[in-house]
């Protein structure tokens, strides 16, 4: 990631995460201690089977080989890791 998106980039994933704290405060003030966890781990689930059914095998080695070719790029030419 390039420096200059580094403070954008964890300004936004501060915002998300400390953003619903009250929220999960809220909730589970009204709905007792359980349901949050509960409602939580239900969507959990849900997003977990969602995301699985779009990852095929084919687009994780097309990532691979990807990822692969851009280290290729950053390692100068007879300098190993």
């Amino acid at each position: 990631m390039p420096d200059g998106l580094l403070g954008r980039v964890t300004a936004a994933y501060r915002l998300v995460v400390l953003g619903v704290v009250p929220l999960g405060a809220l909730t589970g003030g009204t709905l007792g201690i359980r349901t949050p966890f509960i409602a939580s781990a239900v969507g959990l689930v849900a997003a977990a089977f969602l995301l699985a059914s779009r990852v095929s095998t084919q687009a994780l080695r097309d990532a691979e080989s990807a990822a692969v070719e851009d280290d290729a790029e950053l390692v100068p030419a007879g300098h190993a890791f």
